[in-house]
């Protein structure tokens, strides 16, 4: 699998989707989605589990969307970015 530039930090991050970028990583061999899908409206989830699907009402808030025991706001600049907008 080919892999994208990794994020240096969270801010990087929240620039990435508030700007209506998507971001595909993966993390401890499972794959997520994060990016904005409406206006004021983002979602994170684990792909292929729709009942992990989580909205938002902001690109910071998308950092608490829980990965295992930890929250994507900490392991995002760890990840492998499988896709990114925005490089």
């Amino acid at each position: 699998m080919k892999y994208e530039k990794s994020f240096d930090t969270i801010d990087e991050f929240v620039d990435n989707i508030s700007r209506g970028g998507e971001v595909e990583l993966e993390y401890n061999g499972k794959l997520y989605f994060a990016g904005m899908i409406g206006e004021n409206k983002w979602t994170a989830c684990e792909q292929h589990n729709d009942e992990s699907s989580k909205e938002y009402v902001s690109a910071e808030e998308v950092c608490s969307y829980p990965i295992e025991d930890k929250t994507i706001g900490e392991v995002i600049t760890k990840a492998k970015i499988t896709f990114r907008c925005f490089e």
